[in-house]
């Protein structure tokens, strides 16, 4: 069986998994049946991703292992001994309740970034009952804001952001771990790209896996986060891609548009689809939604409102579900109803025309002295980004991630590369039927590549340095 549709089964049982009316105790009972009895086995990895996950899991196991008295000794002086803009660019407001190990671990994870992004952290306390007041109320370097009483998360952001004073606002789940590059990714995203109106970070799980890259949304209201449980450095999750909302555990949006849409909606108090209705929102605004993969963040899932459905806030899920259906049914009535919808689309974004692959040599990508070629590839690659397709690229010779590839994905490529891609060929026969066009440009094999193209995909148009073939 191939490992895309082991994953698909496995993310299929997890979902199913967490929609049963059972205690968390008893879903775990059921799922450690589950796997004894049918062998059931997460896909493999490759060797890479395998040091990829470790190193994930070692940081989670270094934060893990502090007791609370050192992680509030190592908040209080890191942020005491900080020296903070006056006029800070970004926000980042973490809404708390509770949890105070867990807010502590956040606010480390954040001082130990080297991002050059000026920012100020405002922690917006939902009347907790623990020590969070007792343990940050007087923490040097953060602002600490306290409600009178249980607002719920909604109106906890809302109220936190009217204390703001940067362009940017960050709203950050305090159940997370941020990685260096994390502000910086998403402040330059609205540098770099125009019209942007909220941007959201790649989400991992505490093991090292995939937890979104981005979301989707039926045409039922219900949510696909791409790439749940999947290998994180695969090509797909790792270029700057249009979706259809982030979850709110970390996103970014200019300050201006956050006060245009009136913040959150009270309409979905006290949480849930009020971070996807934003998304809704920002774009029937005309701004785009976009995933920023250069941001990573290590969240724990449901653990400020746990998992239960019927239960708590949690049970406002449900509710809000119809809510937001009700809101946007025009709109979702365009998104089909599985992730069929986006096979049939050829892409990944809702607002592409088609897709296309370039095919070039090594020369391009190299640091070689042919390397001049490549601002003249990217640029070619860059205007049919601005037309609004898809861009895929892959080199002639498979090859690792490198500077350029890192240019590629930063304005929306999708950098192929080994060991996910084993051969042109063997691309060019698994894609059939994807692209709208294919280019090649300086390479060897050519003729080889559009034979082999006339045969698994005779409908794509192919242009070459030779000659344009239908």
């Amino acid at each position: 069986m191939k490992t895309s549709i082991k994953f698909r089964l496995w993310n299929l049982a997890s979902a199913i998994h967490r929609l049963l009316p059972l205690s968390v105790g008893k879903k775990k009972q059921l799922k450690r049946i589950t796997i004894q009895k049918l062998g059931i086995k997460m896909p493999p990895f490759p060797n890479s991703t395998h040091d990829y996950l470790n190193y994930i899991q070692s940081i989670c196991a270094n934060y893990s292992n502090l007791t609370t008295p050192e992680l509030i000794r190592q908040v209080h002086g890191a942020y005491a001994s900080r020296s903070f803009s006056s006029k800070p660019l970004v926000s980042i407001i973490i809404p708390v309740y509770n949890n105070i190990r867990e807010t502590l671990i956040c606010l480390l994870s954040i001082s130990k970034i080297e991002d050059a992004c000026p920012y100020e952290i405002i922690v917006a306390d939902d009347f907790s009952q623990d020590e969070t007041e007792k343990i940050l109320g007087e923490c040097l370097g953060i602002r600490y804001l306290r409600n009178t009483k249980n607002l719920g998360f909604l109106r906890t952001c809302n109220y936190a952001s009217s204390y703001m004073s940067g362009e940017f606002i960050v709203l950050l789940n305090n159940d997370t771990i941020v990685l260096s590059n994390w502000l910086d990714s998403l402040a330059s995203t609205f540098v770099t790209h125009k019209n942007v109106g909220l941007v959201g970070s790649k989400l991992l799980f505490p093991d090292g896996r995939l937890q979104e890259a981005g979301g989707f949304i039926w045409k039922d209201g219900t949510g696909w986060n791409f790439g749940r449980g999947d290998d994180p450095q695969r090509p797909k999750y790792n270029y700057l891609r249009d979706v259809d909302y982030c979850s709110g555990a970390s996103i970014m949006l200019p300050k201006k548009i956050w006060d245009t849409l009136g913040g959150f909606d009270n309409f979905f108090e006290p949480a849930y689809y009020e971070d996807t209705d934003m998304a809704f929102r920002v774009k029937n605004a005309g701004y785009k939604v976009l995933y920023q993969p250069k941001s990573v963040v290590i969240h724990v899932e449901g653990l400020s409102s746990g998992t239960e459905l019927t239960a708590g806030i949690k049970k406002f899920q449900q509710v809000n579900h119809q809510k937001f259906v009700d809101r946007w049914k025009d709109i979702l009535n365009t998104h089909g109803i599985t992730d069929d919808s986006i096979k049939q689309q050829k892409s990944f974004s809702r607002q592409s025309k088609g897709r296309i692959l370039y095919v070039d040599n090594p020369d391009t990508t190299s640091k070689s002295d042919k390397a001049i070629d490549f601002p003249a590839l990217l640029q070619k690659m860059r205007l049919f980004k601005e037309l609004d397709f898809e861009v895929s690229f892959i080199s002639s010779v498979n090859i690792f991630p490198n500077s350029q590839a890192d240019e590629m994905q930063n304005i929306g490529i999708e950098c192929l590369y080994s060991p996910y891609i084993t051969s042109v060929d063997d691309y060019l026969k698994n894609e059939s039927g994807q692209f709208s066009f294919v280019f090649f440009s300086h390479s060897p094999t050519e003729v080889d590549y559009i034979n082999l193209l006339k045969r698994y995909d005779p409908q794509v148009q192919i242009v070459s340095n030779l000659t344009h073939h239908t």
